[in-house]
């Protein structure tokens, strides 16, 4: 992300609308202690939609289906295309939920993996409703993404999302923090770093790795290994790990034989 804030960008080409929905996110986000440093941005403009899109990044995407030029649906799948250019690092975001006045939108909606479909008129117990379900869906990987993790690079200070490290690595004296476009080295501990980052699994004494991206676990003569989602990468899983592997994730649902 660009800073530290976290963002819900709003699209309606109904001013009236717009506003409505914007003043009651604003009420409805006061109610979840996730939600509160959430800033929003709202446009009845496509062209500034995207270039609100390319500076905020935001996490949380309300698109309405019929406006003029492009339907929210024909944004969405754009979006999706587009999403690693415009910067996001996850498959998950950005969020996209939509709004509209008619019923038959459902299977589209689906076929761009929005997470909801509000229907006109909105409320605040509608609204409520996404909300809750994006806390209960994403509760862990928002919190994740509003982590960072501080490396210096050649005297650089820089910052990165903690959502964007795939796994640490035990690399003798140091730690390497590998990254789905670099790789850096830090001076510290995987115990230490266990520690500070609960929500990442340890599945070997080298390893602890990003569980937002463990695609399936797999047993190869005799020995299990990890692979992770859009990545080539196999890392191997020791046997001592599993008890601690199952009190954080049900890895047989993704266990291939």
């Amino acid at each position: 992300m660009n800073n530290n804030s976290k963002y819900i960008l709003i699209i309606d080409d109904e001013a009236l609308a717009l506003s409505y929905l914007k003043d009651t996110i604003e009420e409805v986000i006061k109610k979840f202690s996730l939600f509160l440093n959430y800033q929003i941005e709202c446009t009845t403009n496509q062209s500034e939609f995207w270039k609100l899109l390319e500076e905020k990044l935001p996490i949380i995407i309300f698109l309405d289906i019929q406006m003029p030029k492009k339907s929210g649906l024909d944004i969405a799948k754009e979006i999706r295309i587009k999403s690693k250019l415009l910067g996001y690092n996850s498959e998950h975001f950005p969020l996209i939920v939509f709004t509209t006045a008619y019923e038959n939108y459902g299977y589209q909606a689906f076929q761009v993996n929005a997470i909801d479909y509000v229907l006109k008129p909105i409320d605040e117990k509608k609204i409520e409703s996404v909300f809750i379900k994006i806390a209960n869906t994403y509760g862990s990987l928002l919190e994740q993404n509003s982590e960072y993790i501080f490396i210096n690079s050649s005297g650089i200070d820089i910052k990165i999302p903690l959502y964007e490290v795939l796994y640490f690595k035990a690399d003798m004296k140091y730690i390497a923090v590998v990254t789905d476009k670099k790789e850096f080295l830090i001076n510290d501990t995987l115990l230490n770093l266990e520690k500070k980052y609960p929500k990442f699994v340890k599945i070997h004494r080298s390893y602890l790795i990003n569980p937002t991206y463990i695609s399936r676990f797999y047993r190869k003569d005799n020995y299990l290994y990890v692979i992770l989602k859009n990545h080539s990468i196999h890392l191997p899983v020791s046997r001592r790990q599993k008890f601690e592997i199952e009190k954080k994730i049900d890895y047989k649902t993704i266990l291939n034989n």
